[in-house]
């Protein structure tokens, strides 16, 4: 006889697959006509934008590219400089063997390297290593038994579990533009270089809606036709709205920024200015607090229960931290001409993290490209430093199953020089998305036969074993745990020891139904 239960929709999330993955894209450019020969790469930089990704069956697909400046000397004896701008296309595999396209992607890039390298006077390499950070999981709608109706007698084991239920997932894709003005002595000839970061993200939750907030911090350097190199600094509001019903204020969020196109154009040279165009892709995945009632095990002294099981996976335990990092470096810059710096581009990198007790311990260093003008010529020379760092993030005791994403934002860089010393400081803000996957034993189907009872006996005596339960004895005795502990004056019913003499009285079967 199937048994009637009352069940609990909760929507479960499964992360199948993370998979990290380095890979090295390499192109050849043609300098176009309008530019002179390339003698010498000064430096090289580049932003990935991502066109498209999906999931396919077993695998995943990135599509993009860099868009790559190259600073570069000309064959001219005063040592101008130009710039070039190409672009690096790809499109990328990552093979996932269960992955369909029914599940969650979250994917990140971060562009490791990026060099240039002279061909000839029209020709260059273009080489660069990107890392893709991808997370696969999987949403499931799945029935918890909580109650079984209609039964009398019903022993049941019940575990309450608190879970991370996914809620909700969007996207949405921004849009902005801005008119940056540069000097109002300077007359735009070009644009020789743009350092492009997503930063200082928030959110706020509200009205079925999240409002997703961001900065792209954008650093450019530019060329006047009086040959003279400047640079300015703009942080640009990128801010939209992704739509996923029933969202709460304590609700937590995951949100993944991803650059899918840039364009910067000079406006004419009597604006003074040059136009930025972003597009930026925003995913959210929204996740609230559940705690849910498992039944574990169940009997019952008056009929046979049979029931099967199934395991299911979830995430549980999510939560987010930070911790900030201060840099302070002084470094020699021996022939820096005027105490003049035109970029410094800060690259930072966690190489390893791992758990000890309670703390997640980070290391990594910080790349640091500085192009200043020599006092030997007026041409730019480039110097590269790089700064270890470690710190550490406090998790909380019984973390040691802990599972955890990492991310890296430059907060802040400052560079003051003094007597050819750069005084360098960096604030880095180091970040971590823990969790935990849980698995579930959930009861799948349950029914019920006719208990035939052929013993005469009245009381039995029972040895506790190791391992023993009151609630295990009680279901091989069939009989109740308030039994046994009635009958044994065992006042705390979690409390046997091995060895404790107990006496268990048969259970008094009541007036069964006949099961139909």
């Amino acid at each position: 006889m199937n048994i009637n239960t009352e069940k609990e929709k909760v929507c479960l999330n499964k992360i199948v697959e993370e998979k990290t993955e380095v890979i090295t894209l390499e192109g050849d450019s043609i300098v176009p006509d309008v530019k002179p020969d390339v003698i010498t790469a000064i430096d090289t930089c580049g932003n990935i934008c991502i066109y498209k990704k999906e999931i396919l069956d077993g695998r995943i697909r990135i599509d993009g590219c860099i868009d790559v400046y190259v600073v570069y000397l000309t064959e001219s004896d005063d040592g101008v400089v130009r710039g070039l701008n190409t672009t690096l296309d790809f499109t990328h595999i990552m093979e996932i063997k269960d992955a369909n396209p029914n599940m969650n992607l979250e994917l990140s890039n971060y562009l490791k390297t990026i060099e240039c390298k002279v061909l000839n006077g029209r020709k260059i390499n273009i080489k660069a290593n990107v890392e893709f950070c991808a997370i696969v999981s999987e949403n499931r709608e799945e029935d918890i038994i909580k109650e079984i109706t209609d039964v009398e007698d019903i022993q049941k084991q019940n575990r309450m579990i608190e879970i991370n239920a996914l809620k909700g997932n969007g996207n949405t894709k921004v849009a902005a533009k801005e008119t940056v003005a540069i000097n109002e002595n300077d007359n735009l000839a070009e644009i020789l270089k743009v350092d492009c970061d997503i930063k200082n993200k928030e959110y706020k939750t509200s009205y079925n809606k999240i409002l997703a907030k961001a900065e792209a911090s954008l650093r450019i350097m530019y060329l006047t036709e009086d040959n003279i190199i400047n640079n300015i600094q703009t942080n640009i509001p990128i801010m939209g709205f992704i739509d996923i019903p029933n969202i709460a204020d304590d609700d937590m969020c995951d949100l993944n920024y991803s650059l899918k196109n840039i364009l910067i154009k000079p406006n004419s040279v009597e604006e003074h200015s040059m136009g930025v165009e972003l597009e930026v892709d925003i995913d959210g995945n929204v996740y609230n607090t559940k705690e849910i009632e498992m039944i574990e095990d169940l009997y019952n002294p008056n009929y046979n229960v049979n029931f099967t099981t199934k395991n299911l996976e979830t995430i549980a335990n999510k939560s987010k931290c930070a911790q900030t990092v201060m840099l302070d470096e002084n470094i020699n810059l021996e022939g820096i001409a005027n105490e003049k710096i035109y970029d410094m581009e800060v690259k930072p990198v966690i190489t390893s993290a791992s758990t000890i007790n309670d703390k997640i311990l980070f290391e990594g260093e910080t790349s640091i490209n500085i192009l200043f003008q020599s006092n030997t010529s007026t041409s730019i020379e480039s110097k590269n430093i790089t700064i270890p760092f470690n710190t550490e993030i406090n998790i909380g005791k019984n973390n040691s199953q802990i599972k955890f994403n990492t991310n890296i934002e430059v907060k802040s860089q400052d560079v003051n020089i003094n007597n050819q010393t750069a005084e360098i400081k960096i604030e880095l803000e180091v970040m971590a998305t823990m969790y935990k996957a849980v698995e579930l034993k959930m009861i799948d189907t349950l029914n019920m036969e006719e208990y035939e009872d052929n013993t005469n006996y009245g009381m039995s005596i029972y040895f506790v074993k190791e391992g023993d339960t009151l609630w295990k004895i009680a279901k091989r005795f069939r009989t109740t745990i308030e039994e046994i502990c009635q009958t044994n004056n065992i006042e705390d019913c979690n409390k046997i020891q091995v060895g404790q003499q107990l006496f268990i009285p048969k259970y008094q079967l009541k007036n069964r139904k006949k099961l139909a």
